[in-house]
């Protein structure tokens, strides 16, 4: 049976191969229509006829030149032409008096290289070529004089997202700078309005502060609108049709993510959009200025072509997630999706494989983690039966088990042809270093749920491999000192559980599901913990908190101070992974002492750890996961 299953594989995974080949061909011809059945369903993946929607448009056959002329002025005040059309765009300049200091070359380079490793790849929103010379004019000239008031907000946003990953306090300058270099009632937008917003809400939201990025991601939609940006509309220059399409869709990809880190509806509808998806090419094939036609390419397929896989796959789930819970042909459905779309993937991302992989290439297959376990996760809501909620905590820890995959492969020795990552040139490249240079929120925040729930189902294993890669982001992103500090709580709580005989009966203990449950807690269309709570319950603002700010309250605390009341104390990722370590051997003893010397393989099913001898499989011997009190002074 297995052969049988491999052929089929392989032969699945050729036709898919000779599908992408024909689709490029297509595409180098101009061929729009030919495009694949999975390319149009991923433009708009609830449409049910499977194909991208087309507004009618009527046939002019008079020329109506002049009429374009005069309808802008005789127009105006009553409405906007078209973008391009709108003439009023503003283009001016910044008075020298007010003109922001340039950062020396020597950084800015070395930011604007963080930036195109960690967010160009997977939010193409830039010609890359293009913004780099004018970049290199900038300071060749020494100053933003010539340059137009958006694009110098543009300028710093990019600067902003490129000090994400780096250990340095001024990437809340730029995102500063380039707030009050936007005109806050522009009423004339640009491409360029629509990139300023989406990257500042991508900074706000990597500095954990996400309510503010999703208001500010719904500011970048709005103006993508306001400018058509989701109509197939007008007649634009090659290059300038293509950056529509990929700014459009990068807004719709945050859109989607975000969405479902926040376990909100997403802001834009499908029915609403009939944007065709861009061309899965590197900027450098693509000329700024002149005709343009996508050739062929030997190089290695783009990342757009996972980011696009998954963005379908994660909006075909998102609309399930509204229920509250999800039935088990729901569930298989959806995990055919994901199934689905794994398939699509490029052999080297492929999850099951021991070829190495690059942090930087953990984003697209993370997000698609993510909504695995999201999926699984919604069932642990008290509106299911406590067996469906303990089938929804073993289908969480399969989930995981993959990611785990993902991180022993990143945590490999990297190969010589392997690029090195833009981290400092006193940091040493090792796989901690790489992996915090690469480190989101997304994946702190998954990391952190992973550990969760293995601690919870008692594979301390699995839960230390996904700790040592928290532990190496450390503070690289504010949310994952939450996490953290979350998980050192969670542990102490699991220990004096396991210490009072009640180990196997996690469960049932319904204090224990809401602290596995995490973040669920905080979506107001998936808590149960808040439900009927007392006044007593209601948490009073603090004097420290973001909306309480002093004068001179200094912008590099973005995201770090959000919510300073009730902070506990914690141990700091050395004690969640000494915790998790001692747990671990404790467990492994107690296996072996169960095991009366015999070679067991355990697997963890209900409230029991079934311990599978090699050598009769028929016959599992249970043992409860607290059979043997294990001493809190040994663990912490």
């Amino acid at each position: 049976m297995s052969s049988i299953k491999q052929v089929q594989d392989l032969e699945r995974q050729l036709a898919q191969t000779r599908k992408q080949l024909h689709d490029l061909r297509s595409a180098a011809k101009g061929d729009v229509s030919s495009q694949s059945p999975s390319a149009r369903n991923l433009k708009h993946p609830f449409h049910s006829e499977g194909s991208p929607r087309s507004r009618s448009r009527p046939v002019i056959k008079q020329d109506l030149s002049r009429v374009r002329s005069s309808l802008p002025k005789v127009g105006a005040g009553l409405f906007k032409p078209l973008y391009p059309y709108n003439v009023q765009v503003s283009t001016h300049s910044i008075p020298e008096s007010g003109l922001p200091a340039l950062p020396p070359k020597h950084i800015a380079d070395q930011i604007l290289g963080q930036y195109f490793g960690s967010f160009h790849k997977t939010l193409p929103i830039l010609h890359w070529p293009y913004f780099v010379d004018q970049y290199e004019n900038v300071y060749r000239e020494g100053t933003l004089q010539s340059v137009s008031r958006i694009w110098s907000a543009l300028f710093f946003a990019v600067l902003g997202c490129g000090t994400l990953q780096r250990v340095r306090q001024d990437g809340h300058y730029y995102l500063d700078v380039s707030k009050n270099l936007t005109e806050a009632w522009d009423e004339d937008l640009s491409l360029d309005h629509v990139r300023c917003a989406l990257l500042r809400s991508i900074i706000l939201v990597e500095n954990n502060c996400k309510s503010a990025g999703w208001i500010c991601l719904g500011t970048a939609v709005h103006m993508a609108q306001d400018i058509g940006l989701h109509w197939e509309t007008g007649s634009w220059p090659s290059a300038e049709e293509e950056m529509r399409r990929r700014l459009w869709w990068s807004i719709y990809t945050c859109d989607r993510l975000l969405s479902l880190e926040l376990g909100r509806r997403p802001l834009i509808n499908d029915a609403d959009c009939e944007t065709r998806l861009p061309t899965p090419l590197d900027d450098r094939q693509i000329p700024f200025s002149g005709p343009w036609t996508p050739q062929l390419s030997s190089e290695p397929a783009s990342p757009l072509v996972v980011v696009f896989s998954v963005v379908d796959a994660v909006s075909r789930v998102l609309g399930e997630l509204k229920k509250p819970s999800l039935s088990a042909a729901t569930l298989q459905s959806c995990d055919s999706v994901f199934t689905d779309c794994i398939a699509s993937f490029p052999a080297r991302h492929q999850i099951r494989i021991n070829e190495y992989l690059h942090p930087y290439e953990l984003a697209p297959l993370i997000y698609l983690q993510n909504a695995r376990l999201m999926l699984h996760r919604h069932n642990l809501t008290p509106l299911c039966p406590a067996s469906e909620r303990t089938a929804a905590i073993d289908r969480c820890c399969v989930v995981g088990q993959d990611t785990v995959q993902l991180l022993a492969r990143c945590m490999q020795n990297a190969p010589a042809s392997s690029p090195a990552s833009p981290t400092s040139p006193f940091t040493q490249d090792t796989w901690e270093s790489r992996l915090k240079s690469a480190a989101t929120t997304f994946l702190s925040t998954h990391l952190w749920r992973c550990t969760l729930l293995f601690s919870f189902r008692g594979d301390y294993n699995a839960a230390l491999v996904c700790a040592r890669a928290s532990a190496a982001i450390g503070d690289a992103r504010p949310v994952n000192t939450a996490c953290g500090r979350y998980m050192d709580f969670f542990l102490r709580r699991l220990v004096a559980k396991i210490q009072q005989g009640e180990g196997a009966y996690l469960e049932n203990d319904e204090e224990m599901m809401i602290y596995v449950s995490g973040d669920l807690q905080g979506s107001i269309e998936t808590t149960w913990v808040w439900q009927n709570a007392d006044d007593d319950a209601r948490i009073k603002a603090s004097p420290q908190s973001p909306f309480n700010k002093e004068p001179g309250y200094g912008a590099q605390s973005l995201g770090s101070t959000t919510r300073r009341e009730g902070f506990i104390e914690w141990s700091g990722w050395e004690g969640v992974l000494e915790t998790l370590s001692r747990l671990a051997q404790e467990h492994s003893s107690q296996v072996r002492r169960s095991s009366s010397h015999e070679s067991f393989t355990p697997r963890v099913e209900g409230n029991a750890v079934h311990l599978v001898p090699s050598n009769d499989p028929q016959h599992p011997q249970i043992i409860p996961l607290s059979s043997s009190r294990i001493s809190i002074a040994n663990i912490i």
